[in-house]
């Protein structure tokens, strides 16, 4: 830091960076190093990074309202997680939809409060990545996310998971112009 002339990092919580992307830093002899605001606003909407995507790196399958009156007593599970927001705060496992299941989320899943995908079990992982303002993905490294309290990680380890790198570096690279510092996926 010290070589670059740098006086000061601020580090953030991830959705400070959408608040940061909409300053105008114009006249000001400091820099920040965020991404797009549009980037930073996808991030935090689960519909429009399901968009932004699809075609890049697989997804569970993704359930409207109309598939879940389709598939009433459709045995899951599921999971229904708030449609804005980071991480896994707020999210519930459904063994199966129900009458009393559907109507507890009807409202909110009509108003695009909440998503439903299937749930599926397994290693969760977390990549943290740095990219420059130039787009070119510096570093990138995988983590398991090993125990989770109320969505946020508790702790973490440390594996290198090639696939998940490149699935990681494949949506990155996708919009290389949307993104810029500390990236956490």
């Amino acid at each position: 830091i010290g070589e670059l002339g740098i006086d000061i990092v601020i580090p953030l919580f991830d959705a400070a960076t959408v608040h940061l992307a909409r300053v105008p830093f114009f006249g000001l002899s400091a820099s920040r190093v965020v991404s797009s605001r549009e980037a930073c606003e996808q991030s935090l909407d689960k519909y429009l990074t399901r968009r932004f995507v699809r075609g890049l790196v697989a997804m569970p399958a993704h359930y409207e309202i109309q598939d879940l009156v389709s598939v009433l007593r459709f045995e899951g599970p599921f999971v229904v997680k708030p449609a804005r927001g980071c991480g896994s705060r707020g999210f519930k496992i459904i063994e199966h939809f129900g009458e009393r299941e559907l109507v507890e989320i009807d409202g909110a899943l009509r108003r695009k409060e909440v998503i439903v995908e299937e749930f599926i079990a397994g290693t969760e992982f977390t990549v943290a990545a740095y990219v420059a303002r130039t787009g070119d993905v510096l570093g990138a490294f995988s983590r398991i996310r090993d125990h989770v309290i109320d969505g946020e990680v508790n702790r973490s380890i440390a594996y290198r998971h090639s696939l998940v790198l490149r699935a990681a570096r494949s949506i990155l690279e996708s919009h290389a112009d949307a993104w810029a510092g500390p990236i956490t996926m």
